[in-house]
């Protein structure tokens, strides 16, 4: 799978699914936005599409920001699934994809092991992934922690994802970099994770470099 070779103003993260989501940030990662999928709820949870309309809507607002790279994740369907489950996603996959394209915007389709394995992180069938992902999140950016937990400190885990596909993009950019050797230091191992590629064998990320 192809990743950006050059620098952009901002970054975006898609991750798809019924309680998937999308998410923008900046170069600097001072400005973070997200948002939900937007869904057709019908009777039954087989009979649940995504809304067209409220996808392009979503895609528009982020299409307004200028010089913006989307990396769309693209997981592979597991044993197990049942055919009509695997259509579905597949078809949700195929609308995101088309509508990034049909829309004009530079997008790069990720695999989760790619994203993850480089941010050191485990998949979500691994006990306590998700709350390591968000300490990894609130530590880069603690401004934002409203974006991923709810009002009772749930964790929005597809918008959260999202976000970290986009914090995944930003942080192999030029400016990304700089931005987290500003932020802990040159000899960090935030700084040494970027540069070796951050892999979970390095550092299993949800620990500070304080606490090493």
């Amino acid at each position: 799978m192809n990743l950006p070779l050059k620098d952009f103003a901002y970054y975006a993260g898609i991750d798809p699914g019924f309680s998937g989501g999308f998410a923008l940030m900046s170069s600097t990662g001072m400005t973070c936005h997200a948002w939900p999928m937007p869904v057709v709820e019908k009777d039954y949870d087989s009979q649940r599409e995504i809304d067209l309309n409220g996808l392009r809507a979503v895609l528009e607002q982020i299409r307004r920001f200028p010089n913006v790279c989307i990396g769309l994740e693209w997981p592979t369907t597991r044993p197990g699934e049942g055919a009509e489950r695997c259509e579905r996603f597949g078809r949700q996959k195929g609308y995101l994809e088309a509508f990034c394209f049909l829309k004009g915007m530079s997008y790069y389709k990720i695999a989760p092991n790619l994203w993850k394995g480089r941010l050191g992180l485990d998949g979500k069938t691994v006990v306590g992934a998700n709350e390591r992902a968000a300490k990894l999140f609130e530590m880069y950016y603690p401004g934002h922690t409203a974006l991923i937990r709810g009002p009772k400190g749930g964790i929005k885990d597809g918008i959260m994802d999202a976000l970290l596909i986009a914090h995944f993009l930003r942080t192999r950019s030029g400016q990304g970099m700089k931005s987290v050797v500003q932020r802990f230091g040159k000899d960090s191992v935030e700084a040494f994770a970027l540069m070796m590629g951050g892999g979970r064998r390095k550092r299993k990320f949800g620990t500070r470099s304080t606490d090493l």
